[in-house]
């Protein structure tokens, strides 16, 4: 990546807060848990908007999580999984396993 497509892609031009949204995860075990996002970012070349969470360090981009399983508004964890409709079972595995083969 060039520094100027580094530039475009991966620094935020603008982050908006996310009250009442989650990041549900997938473990390998098959349970699902969820955390809050800190934020919406904006990149700056405006093309990509993605959520942020705390990961005790710092903000880090969710949607690089291979376990993500989807952002949901809800308002509590529990709500957030349990929002989780069954037919999306399969589509987030399948989402799961294209981002697998895309980093091979």
């Amino acid at each position: 990546m060039t520094d100027e497509e580094y530039e475009r892609d991966c620094c935020i031009r603008q982050i908006m807060p996310a009250p009442g949204w989650w990041a549900v995860y997938q473990g390998d075990d098959g349970k699902r848990f969820a955390i809050p996002l800190a934020g919406w970012a904006l990149s700056k070349g405006g093309d990509r908007i993605f959520g942020l969470a705390c990961d005790g360090t710092g903000l880090e981009d969710v949607s690089d999580d291979d376990n993500l399983f989807r952002l949901v508004p809800a308002p509590d964890a529990q709500a957030a999984i349990e929002l989780i409709l069954p037919d999306e079972e399969t589509k987030g595995d399948k989402i799961r396993a294209t981002r697998a083969k895309g980093k091979s």
